[in-house]
C-alpha cells in the first residue's frame, strides 16, 4: 500500500509559511492526504485563471488542467495508487507567480510477525 512520507510536515511547514509571510499574490493551495491512495488538492478562490499541473522528479507532466478561479475554488482529488514511489510536484501557477508543493510517495513493505508455540 502506498504511504505519502513526508507530506503532512512538508504541508505543515508550508502552511505555517503562508501564517508568517505577508500578503502576496500566491494562490492559497493546500494538498491533504484523504487516503493512503487519495490526495486532495484545494486551490482558494481568486480573480485569476490558473494552470493547476502534476509532474514527476523526471519533469514528466502527469496532469495538467486550466482553470478559472474567478467563480469558485479549484478542488480535485487524484488516486496516487499507480503512482511508483519517488516525489512529485504539483505546481499551480497564476499570472506570474507559481506555487510548488511536493508529494513523496513511497511504499512501505508489509509487517511480518512471528508466533512461535510451545
Amino acid at each position: 500500500m502506498k504511504k505519502l512520507l513526508s507530506l503532512l510536515l512538508a504541508l505543515t511547514v508550508s502552511a505555517a509559511s503562508f501564517a508568517t509571510q505577508p500578503a502576496s499574490t500566491e494562490p492559497f493551495t493546500s494538498v491533504t492526504a484523504t487516503s493512503a491512495s487519495k490526495v486532495h488538492l484545494y486551490v482558494a478562490q481568486e480573480a485569476a485563471k490558473a494552470s493547476v499541473a502534476l509532474w514527476d522528479a523526471a519533469g514528466n507532466q502527469l496532469y495538467h488542467e486550466r482553470v478559472n478561479l474567478k467563480n469558485s475554488p479549484f478542488r480535485q482529488n487524484f488516486d496516487i495508487s499507480n503512482l511508483a514511489d519517488g516525489t512529485y510536484q504539483f505546481t499551480i501557477s497564476t499570472g506570474g507567480s507559481t506555487v510548488t508543493k511536493t508529494l513523496v510517495v513511497e511504499t512501505k513493505p508489509a509487517q511480518r510477525s512471528l508466533e512461535i508455540k510451545l
